[in-house]
């Protein structure tokens, strides 16, 4: 009888097990995102769109910036990968630099051509945006909400 139970109790370990693997793979599946390490101490992510040479601003490894200047392109290494590629930055991720309350200043390339939900939520001190385009590119950009920050201000344009 006893020796019964601890098999039992040793297939239910290992169906167990097997659920949570199966569970940990689907989900990674679900969500494309890959977090990237690159240039200029921002932090990327790609698999928005699924193209390959293109990849998003995720936040900063900068504790706290004041101004951030979003390059156009950057040398971007995924993780687990040994080469460095060039991506083009196309967007700014949901929640890229969400409660970064000491930014102040962002300056945003003409690559850009979105910027997630609460990209900047609760950035109240942001007192100048650069779009480095025309106004025209920059009516055209996809500004999701929560980026309240970046609408109520001027933008200057090129």
């Amino acid at each position: 009888m006893k020796e019964y139970s601890m098999k039992k109790r040793f297939i239910t370990i290992v169906i167990s097990m097997a659920i949570v693997v199966l569970a940990f793979f689907v989900l990674s599946k679900m969500n494309p995102k890959k977090i990237a390490s690159g240039e200029e101490g921002f932090m990327y992510a790609q698999g928005f769109h699924q193209n390959e040479g293109e990849c998003y601003v995720d936040g900063s490894r900068v504790q706290e910036p004041s101004v951030i200047k979003i390059p156009d392109s950057a040398k971007v290494m995924k993780l687990g990968d040994d080469t460095a590629k060039v991506c083009t930055i196309m967007g700014i991720a949901p929640e890229a630099f969400k409660d970064e309350a000491k930014l102040e200043e962002v300056v945003i390339p003409i690559t850009v051509k979105e910027i997630g939900k609460d990209a900047f939520l609760n950035c109240n001190n942001i007192t100048k945006v650069t779009f480095l385009g025309t106004k025209e590119e920059w009516g055209k950009v996809d500004i999701e909400e929560g980026n309240e920050s970046l609408t109520t201000v001027d933008v200057a344009c090129k």
